[in-house]
């Protein structure tokens, strides 16, 4: 049996992302010089890349403003699995369109501009399916 081994390696580079933004030609380049821990380049066949939803969301423009979170959420919900009040607001754990159960519908309001928050990607798996076509 052949021991496997498993190497987590974070690109550099990435900057600011928005709607105007071709996130395959942003992480490509970037992908083709990536240097691992063992000395190789690049990605090979069986890599797994892993993006982040905040950069799909800036990319696809899945931006709303922040004073209006808690109609993002709404509208992002198809259905409330548990809700409490807390001194902050109601909190709400959601199954989002997509049918991920996350607290919130997965909006977020961290690492946005000001006054603004992020939407889940629409439809992730298309997002992600691009994003390896590509």
């Amino acid at each position: 049996m052949s021991a496997r081994q498993i190497q987590v390696v974070g690109l550099d580079g990435i900057g600011e992302v928005d709607s105007t933004t071709d996130l395959t030609a942003l992480i490509a380049p970037l992908l083709r010089e990536l240097q691992w821990p063992d000395g190789s380049v690049g990605i090979h066949p069986g890599d797994i890349v892993a993006v982040t939803s905040k950069i799909v969301s800036k990319a696809e423009g899945r931006v709303t403003t922040a004073a209006d979170r808690q109609s993002a959420i709404d509208s992002e919900t198809e259905r409330v699995v548990a809700q409490r009040d807390t001194p902050r607001g109601p909190m709400k754990i959601v199954a989002n369109r997509p049918g991920m159960v996350m607290a919130a519908a997965g909006a977020a309001a961290s690492e946005t501009a000001p006054g603004t928050g992020l939407l889940l990607p629409t439809d992730p798996d298309a997002s992600a399916r691009q994003l390896r076509d590509r």
